[in-house]
């Protein structure tokens, strides 16, 4: 049954565990993203291309979320939010393992360009939804909680899939990160708790934020600070 008021109290082992679950997915976001950095010289073995078409897959990944985030946020405000969240959970899922197992170049911009959809949607998405699920006074320790798996994606994860692309081949990275993705559904699946989406409003719509001069100031600065670091990823090997 969909619910629309806090389910939980923060303070007991079940809490916990539905937050770490929910970071596991900004875990696997962070790392769908930023993968193809770490194993770009196998990439480029691999697929014989060249170094900057594989800096590319990181590159359009980042892009898509960028196009795609807020008209699609507005266009799914008002679904289910576990609903949303599992289907953005296949997608990645999805995506990674046809990365995994394709030879085809094309296709592989294609399944990147969905990956960066999914995570252009689930980056806001997801802090709602863990939000709605405590008190107001502890949405923002649940939303740390949340976003914590991507730090923990660039300090741990990101090395460690490197490691397995380096030693088992940079096809076993991807295919490892789509069963991640199957499995965080699975268990997304069966705990985390159904929450009902919301309509669309003035007060609510992405849109009208963006009218807010010091929020495009903001976004300007985040977009010329994302390029640079981005850029470090996608030019190291040249």
């Amino acid at each position: 049954m969909s619910v629309s008021k806090p389910v939980v109290n923060g303070t007991n082992y079940a809490t916990w565990f539905l937050f770490s679950l929910m970071a596991s997915v900004t875990f696997i976001g962070i790392l769908s993203e930023l993968v193809p950095s770490g194993i770009l010289p196998q990439m480029t073995e691999g697929l014989a291309i060249a170094e900057a078409q594989v800096g590319f897959l990181v590159g359009v990944y980042a892009l898509a979320s960028a196009i795609f985030a807020i008209p699609l946020i507005s266009m799914t405000l008002a679904v289910n939010r576990k609903t949303l969240l599992l289907f953005l959970l296949v997608g990645f899922t999805v995506s990674n393992i046809v990365v995994g197992l394709s030879s085809w170049y094309q296709l592989i911009v294609v399944m990147r360009i969905v990956g960066g959809i999914c995570a252009g949607i689930m980056w806001p998405m997801i802090a709602a939804y863990g939000a709605a699920l405590v008190p107001k006074e502890q949405q923002g320790k649940a939303i740390t909680i949340i976003m914590s798996g991507n730090t923990f994606g660039v300090s741990l994860g990101l090395p460690l899939m490197t490691l397995i692309g380096t030693e088992l081949g940079w096809r076993t990275t991807f295919i490892v990160l789509g069963a991640l993705g199957a499995t965080i559904a699975l268990l997304s699946a069966k705990y985390l708790p159904s929450i009902k989406g919301e309509k669309l409003t003035k007060s609510n719509s992405p849109w009208v934020v963006l009218k807010t001069p010091s929020v495009l100031l903001v976004l300007v600065l985040t977009f010329l600070s994302v390029l640079a670091h981005y850029g470090s990823y996608t030019t190291s090997h040249y």
